[in-house]
């Protein structure tokens, strides 16, 4: 009893911090409600968020710098869309853990959740860096007029348009070289995660160890 008991006062509390963040308050206020720990963890993750979100007018950019002769597909522009929209989900998905969280859980459990979100975090964002910059990065180098082949006399130019017997020789070697590249940005995902997660989970671990089991 005496355990619910205490739950039941940490939820409370910890409820009362994430209601405050949607209302205006005084400075005081703030510090009164809101924990230092909750409060980086809110920051930081509205900041990633921008970050992330940052990437969609770039890929409009990219589109309108890489297509002027409108020689992609409309399914490869949806495709290259869908890669940049995608980057974004896991961070909508803690933003909604931290402001709308299920009330249903215990306090453990709603640190447990938090702390296996950033974990999915950190997977996620690897993986999709390293899928985005592969696709993209191909796509640029495969329609690029700068690419340049003269065969029986005539000149080729973009890769896609280079005669079957050497465009397979060029589109590996870009390939090749673009993998490897693209091992070098899904490093990008992970220093995302340590700029902005990686300690606000040790601190949400330290505070979860002070629980017992249910």
């Amino acid at each position: 009893m005496e355990q619910d008991s205490i739950l039941r006062s940490e939820w409370t509390a910890i409820e009362d911090e994430l209601k405050q963040t949607s209302s205006p308050l005084s400075s005081d206020l703030e510090e009164q409600y809101l924990s230092v720990s909750q409060k980086r963890l809110i920051y930081n993750n509205l900041i990633e968020l921008i970050l992330s979100g940052m990437g969609v007018p770039v890929l409009g950019i990219y589109l309108l710098l890489i297509d002027d002769a409108g020689v992609l597909p409309w399914w490869v522009k949806l495709l290259l869309w869908f890669t940049a929209f995608l980057a974004l989900y896991p961070s909508v998905r803690l933003f909604r853990n931290i402001h709308y969280p299920n009330h249903t859980l215990s306090v453990r459990q709603y640190l447990r959740s938090l702390v296996k979100r950033m974990h999915y975090y950190k997977v996620y964002q690897v993986i999709v860096a390293f899928f985005s910059s592969f696709v993209i990065i191909e796509l640029a180098f495969l329609v690029s007029a700068g690419f340049k082949a003269t065969v029986d006399g005539t000149l080729y130019t973009g890769i896609l348009n280079f005669p079957p017997e050497i465009k397979w020789k060029y589109v590996l070697a870009v390939s090749a070289i673009n993998l490897v590249f693209s091992c070098f940005v899904a490093a990008w995902g992970y220093l995302m995660y340590v700029l902005f997660y990686k300690r606000r989970r040790a601190e949400l671990n330290a505070k979860l160890s002070l629980f017992a089991e249910d």
